[in-house]
């Protein structure tokens, strides 16, 4: 069996609805079940405006739900300069 990885692609602006947990449970399952890895992203397309309480909150809700993302917690900030450098070449 291949493995397989996933991701849960949060917003650090708000907390997570009913959906949202229906979606990690999802994403995290598919990933148990091949035997693979599920990174946790937050997607903070404005850092300075993001708030930690969320991104605790957020983390804190995948917990309870019975998961873990190991040390792959990434924000999209953390790609900036990278994906502006794709785009400068794509140009």
């Amino acid at each position: 069996m291949r493995q397989v990885f996933t991701r849960v692609s949060a917003r650090a602006e708000r907390l997570s609805a009913h959906w949202t947990r229906k979606s990690i449970c999802l994403t995290f399952g598919v990933a148990e079940d091949y035997n693979g890895l599920c990174n946790l992203r937050f997607d903070d397309t404005n850092p300075t405006k993001e708030d930690v309480e969320y991104v605790d909150s957020i983390q804190e809700d995948i917990r309870w739900l019975g998961f873990s993302w190991g040390d792959r917690r990434f924000y999209a900030s953390d790609y900036f300069e990278r994906l502006y450098e794709y785009a400068v070449e794509a140009d």
